[in-house]
């Protein structure tokens, strides 16, 4: 999809409608259905415009995977589904910069990740049940109103982790920042030589659950950074672990919001 060039807006969410239905189509749905603490989150997010006739989606800076990606949608995460916070805490205002065309029938599909709050937090600091909602925003005329389209919110499990990967979840959350910018900007994070460093001892655990994820986005991080001996190696190393993050849900019905 083509984006127009714009500058920098703010979207003050002043005259906004809501809507579960209308001209918008918006649908998520997370990677599995039970996490570990600090595990990040993966959802897939697809907006379609299903009117008749071209609609304008505000686009802006979610949390995509890809850096290449300005996304028309974002997310909602919380343990109250009747209360659940944007990406970035709800705690600043939202910075846009759209709107984009999407002709009839026209759809975006994009991956975003939720780990690490904009105020400096882990979203599953403490085991239970989370919700995400999706959200897109339709721009109706140039100044207002704004109709905000919502996804059903959908229930998440998160778990504390095995015995033995205490010491390490204990370890990620007292470095949360640069673990943080790895998973959700690999391309720009600072990573520290104790960071790598101890990275580096954790990659020998093949039974550590957080492993994948550490080998995963290490891989991407050092070729950019003049290493790509070590990033072939943690590619390898995330490949040899691609089963420890799968899904270890029960069946079991999920939870309602």
């Amino acid at each position: 999809m083509s984006l127009p060039q714009a500058s920098w807006a703010v979207l003050l969410f002043l005259g906004v409608q809501t809507s579960l239905a209308g001209d918008v189509t918006i649908e998520i749905k997370p990677n599995k259905s039970v996490y570990y603490l600090g595990e990040p989150v993966f959802v897939t997010a697809t907006v379609t415009n299903s009117s008749s006739a071209p609609i304008k989606l505000i686009y802006h800076n979610a949390p995509t995977v890809d850096q290449r990606m300005i996304s028309v949608a974002d997310l909602r995460f919380g343990t109250d589904p009747q209360k659940l916070e944007h990406w970035s805490g709800l705690r600043r205002v939202i910075y846009e910069v759209g709107p984009a065309t999407f002709v009839s029938g026209q759809s975006a599909t994009l991956e975003l990740v939720m780990l690490y709050t904009s105020e400096g937090a882990f979203y599953t600091e403490e085991p239970g049940t989370y919700w995400i909602q999706g959200r897109a925003v339709q721009q109706v005329d140039r100044l207002n109103p704004y109709i905000e389209y919502l996804t059903e919110p959908i229930a998440i499990q998160v778990q504390a982790p095995p015995e033995r990967d205490r010491e390490t979840w204990e370890w990620l959350k007292a470095h949360k920042d640069e673990y943080g910018r790895l998973i959700q900007t690999p391309w720009d994070a600072e990573l520290s030589p104790e960071f790598l460093a101890h990275c580096d001892r954790l990659s020998a655990r093949s039974t550590s659950v957080y492993t994948h994820w550490l080998a995963e986005y290490l891989g991407r991080w050092w070729g950019p950074h003049g290493n790509a001996w070590k990033g072939r190696k943690f590619r390898e190393i995330a490949k040899a672990t691609a089963g420890l993050e799968k899904d270890r849900s029960e069946e079991s019905e999920p939870p309602k919001p």
